[in-house]
């Protein structure tokens, strides 16, 4: 590389193998890990619809920069008919998969935590024959079911918050909306 003619050669030597890892990442391309980083995208928009539907200020809840595991607590705290689903157990699930394979190339730990998603959400899921024998369908396919289904009961979730809050902003808005009279003038 002789753009890093600078560098010794034991410092040239380590870029190299460094970029030679680099570039063998991107040509083994990595569908469990690409499936689970936009999984947790979409999961985090769902939790910040919900965590939104009760502020007048959007942009104070995002100059706070509330980390993932923030965002899935006050959603769950928001939560009056379902703060002890599994839903929530699944969901901090998806984050402990991701922060697994966003901060590790490789993991023994992901096939485990992998199985920890899927099993939290094999409970509640709805879905097609999913207590179906484990062996009928592959880790991604059954990583696939659990998204899809965390990503349907957030929305449904989020729906229901923007529901509540907008039936609760209209009393508000109209009592704040009153012209206060401060009895001066008033008959008696």
């Amino acid at each position: 590389m002789e753009e890093f003619e600078w560098m010794s050669a034991e410092r040239r030597d380590q870029v190299e193998k460094l970029y030679g890892r680099f570039m063998d990442a991107l040509r083994s391309p990595d569908d469990l890990l690409n499936m689970v980083l936009r999984g947790h995208l979409l999961v985090e928009e769902q939790l910040d619809r919900a965590v939104r539907a009760f502020v007048q200020r959007p942009q104070d809840v995002d100059a706070a920069r509330l980390t993932f595991f923030q965002k899935i607590q006050l959603t769950r705290a928001f939560n009056i008919r379902h703060p002890d689903e599994p839903v929530w157990r699944a969901v901090a699930a998806l984050n402990v998969l991701r922060n697994d394979l966003a901060h590790r190339l490789t993991s023994s730990e992901r096939d485990r935590k992998a199985r920890e998603l899927i099993t939290s959400t094999r409970e509640d899921y709805p879905g097609p024959d999913y207590h179906a024998e484990e062996e009928e369908f592959t880790i991604p396919e059954q990583l696939q079911f659990a998204i899809g289904y965390l990503l349907g009961a957030l929305n449904g979730i989020a729906g229901e918050y923007e529901q509540r809050a907008r039936v609760a902003k209209e009393p508000v808005e109209a009592l704040l909306n009153l012209e206060y009279d401060s009895g001066e003038g008033a008959e008696e």
